[in-house]
This record gives C-alpha cells, structure tokens and sequence, in this order.
C-alpha cells in the first residue's frame, strides 16, 4: 500500500485515522464512504458489486434490530398494531422506553447522515478539493516559505485532532461487542422479544449465541456512522484551524502575502457559506433534540437499567453536547479568527500609509520600508 504524502496525512487526519482503524476491522470493513488508497481521498461509492459486506450487515441491522425495535414501539402504542398476541404485555415499559429512544437516535442519526450523502458529491468533493488546494498553497505556496517560518504551519493541530479522531475510533469499534455483551444477557436487545412472538426459546445457548452475533452486527453500521461523522468534523476542524493558523501567521508578518491569501480564503467562505449554513443547522438541531432526549432519559431510567447498559445513556448525552458544541465553537472561531486577521492587516495598511505620507512631508526621514519588505 502507497504511503500518503504528509500534506495528504495532515489534511485528512481524522479520516485516515477511521481508514486505519475501523475499514480494517474484520468486523466493519468497508462502507460506501471509504478511503480510496489509489485517489488519497475519502470517496461514496456505491457500487455494490464488488462487495456484499455492507448489504449483510445492513440487512441484519433491518431484520434484527430496526424492525423489531419498530415493532415493539408500535405495538406498544396501539393494541390494533400488534402483530403478536398480547405482545404488548411481554414486553416490560422500561424495555419499550428504551426502543423510543434508540428508535428517535436512530431517526436522529438518519435525519444527518442523509443530508450528508445527498451533498456530498454535489458540494462536498468540490469543496474538499479546493480547500486541499488552499491547504497546499498556504504550506509551501508564495509568501509561505519566505514569510512563515516552517515549523508555524500549525502541524501541532492536525496531530491533536487525528489522534482525538484515532482514539474515538477505536472506541466505537469496540462499542458493538460492549452493548452485546451487556444488552443481551439482560433480555434487553429487541430480537429477544421477536423471538419470544415467534414461538422460539430466545434464552437457551443457542439463541444467545445468535442474539449476541446478530446484535453486535447491527451495531456495527450505527457505530459506523457516528464514527464517520464524528471524524468529518475534525477533518473540518482540522481544515478551518490550519487555514487561518497559517493565514494569521503570514497575515503578521507580510501585508502582500495577508491580502494575497485574504483574497483566495474571502472566495472560498462564500463558497462554504449557504451548505454550511444548512447543515450545521440540521446537525445543531438533531443533535439538540436528541441531546435533550437522553438527558431526559438519563434521569428516568436511573435505577431502571444495568449499570453494564444504563452508562450509554449519559454517555450519548455528552458525546452529543460535546459534537454541537464543538461546532458551534468552530463556526464562530473561524468568523472571529478571520475578522480579527482582517481587522489587523488593515491597522497595519493605515499605519504604512500614514507613514509614507509622513516621510513624504517632513524631509530628512529615511524612507519606511513596508512590512514584509526588507531595506535596501
């Protein structure tokens, strides 16, 4: 396998880091969304001939997971619903209060994603390209090597961020075993009750084994996607961060390279602006919303549950505060950081102005070089 350049391994960090981990487990594999090793790009490709992999687990993710939680939602709201016998009375409230839960996470989950793919070839792979671009210029373009010294190119962040990303990752790869492991010995996973409606024994070896197997696979797509979600905001992160890192730097010490980037980053946050806007909205209002179900359920459920499942309760509710309120912090870092860069270039072009002007009127004054500029 090709070893990425390291402009390559700093841009798409937090992604490669999901790569490494979670697309080399033999539990996941590949996904539609990939890291094509020929391209150094993450890619959606949904041609399915080459691989059934994700079409299994998918599968059993619907037959499962995803409709028995359905069932037992529905059946437990109205009794014409039912598709077994007094389902509803074998199925205790806490357990049917925790399949709302999943079920709304779940709705939660593809109310995000979808945007995401439908957006991704439309505006994403084109915005990723030129920031790539921005990204190359800003580290080894003009005015970087001359003005910037190389070792403030803000690698620090993108190491930070991939090994956040790397760490998370490695945690949901082990999540789908974890709530196996501590679902299924609790009857508290949904295939128990379907078993139960279809007249089989669900707590003999046999059928825990299945129920154990069967759920850690359906688990694998859910963890997949919030992990995938997770590492394309740090790779966001990551992009925002480096570009008005290195912008400021160069912005400090060099009007020409400050206004020569200002320039090139002014069009490419115009660009960004109105997709942003929509899908930052979409995750900020998802995630509340699902953010404020679990609170809610971290509260009620005290007592109710395990502690080996009751703990993915306050869990999912800091992981989702943490995500919104890490982008709300990098929208409004990324606004101020490039006001104030702009506001300081332009303190700087008003003082070199007024000092030209200045020479010019009172003679005998060396002439005052422009900043970035060397005396002759």
């Amino acid at each position: 396998m090709c070893t990425p350049p390291p402009e390559i391994t700093e841009f798409f960090g937090p992604l490669l880091a999901y790569s490494d981990i979670m697309e080399k487990s033999y539990l996941f594999g590949k996904f539609p969304f990939h890291w094509d090793i020929a391209k150094f790009r993450f890619v959606l490709d949904f041609k399915w001939t080459r691989d059934y992999k994700p079409l299994i687990r998918i599968g059993c993710s619907f037959i499962t997971f995803i409709f028995p939680v359905i069932t037992i939602v529905l059946a437990s709201l109205t009794d014409k619903l039912q598709i077994c016998i007094h389902f509803e009375n074998r199925v205790p409230y806490d357990v049917i209060l925790m399949q709302v839960f999943i079920l709304v996470m779940l709705l939660g989950m593809f109310a995000i994603f979808v945007p995401v793919m439908f957006f991704w070839k439309i505006y994403m792979v084109g915005e990723m390209e030129r920031s790539f671009v921005m990204f190359q210029q800003l580290i080894r373009g003009k005015f970087s090597y001359d003005v910037r010294p190389q070792e403030e190119n803000g690698g620090h962040i993108s190491t930070w961020l991939t090994k956040v990303a790397r760490l998370t990752v490695q945690v949901y790869v082990k999540i789908p075993l974890i709530l196996a492991a501590g679902c299924v010995p609790f009857n508290l996973d949904p295939l128990h009750y379907g078993m139960i409606g279809m007249h089989l024994e669900p707590n003999n070896l046999t059928s825990k084994l299945v129920r154990i197997v069967l759920f850690a696979i359906s688990g694998t797509e859910v963890c997949r996607s919030i992990a995938i979600m997770i590492c394309l905001i740090l790779s966001a992160i990551n992009i925002v961060r480096r570009e008005m890192f290195m912008w400021t730097n160069i912005a400090r010490r060099s009007n020409y390279g400050g206004h020569y980037f200002y320039r090139q980053i002014s069009i490419l946050y115009t660009l960004r602006r109105r997709p942003t806007t929509i899908l930052i909205s979409l995750i900020v209002t998802a995630g509340f919303l699902v953010e404020v179900l679990f609170n809610y359920a971290t509260i009620v459920m005290f007592g109710s549950f395990p502690i080996s499942t009751y703990w993915a309760l306050p869990y999912c509710a800091i992981v989702l505060s943490t995500i919104v309120a890490q982008i709300l912090d990098m929208a409004a870092q990324a606004h101020g950081d490039f006001d104030c860069g702009l506001k300081f270039m332009r303190r700087k072009c008003t003082s070199t102005l007024w000092l030209r002007h200045y020479n010019r009127n009172i003679p005998g004054l060396e002439s005052i070089p422009e900043s970035g500029q060397s005396s002759p």
